[in-house]
């Protein structure tokens, strides 16, 4: 499984590593390769860090996906719904694919009920990008990934946001 985790170079700072990355945590969440995902989960962070494009909205809900699937692996339900949450609403035609998690498994009720936890929003003191998207307010009690710009409108790396269930919106950290 190393291989996997190997398969993209370290500090490519690009999507398609960010992919790689993500297949290599799903490889690693079918096998019950528990540390495993969480280095692919830290390694998807890393890269987020170092990227200077924006982060398109489908990339976001992958990296929501891959968060969600460690919450769940390390038995934090409410994160797993927070993350999935934060999946749903970066790219809204993004499922949990069934190759990784099937159709009987426990995760699609997780995933449900994050499709009917209604969104509540925080106003931001910046404008950036939320989970691909130009914002002036983040999510509250679920995860987002915030991307900056600098004045002269350089893209600055983009950064997991941890939202838990009863925060309000920027107080959180980031992620694992």
């Amino acid at each position: 499984m190393s291989f996997l985790l190997l398969a993209a170079p370290a500090g490519a700072c690009d999507l398609a590593t960010v992919d790689a990355l993500v297949a290599a945590g799903e490889v690693a969440f079918v096998r019950h390769e528990d540390e495993r995902l969480a280095a692919a989960v830290e390694a998807v962070d890393r890269e987020l860090w170092c990227l200077r494009t924006p982060v398109p909205p489908r990339w976001c809900a992958k990296v929501h996906y891959l968060h969600g699937l460690l919450s769940w692996a390390d038995g934090d339900r409410e994160g797993a719904i927070g993350a999935f949450r934060a999946a749903q609403h970066a790219e809204p035609m993004f499922h949990l694919p069934e190759s990784v998690v099937p159709a009987t498994h426990v995760l699609w009720r997780l995933w449900w009920q994050a499709e009917e936890t209604p969104d509540r929003w925080t106003t931001s003191s910046r404008f950036v990008r939320i989970d691909g998207l130009p914002s002036a307010a983040v999510p509250e009690g679920q995860p987002w990934i915030s991307q900056k710009s600098t004045a002269k409108g350089a893209t600055k790396g983009a950064r997991w946001n941890q939202g838990r269930p009863n925060d309000k919106g920027g107080a959180s950290g980031a992620g694992r």
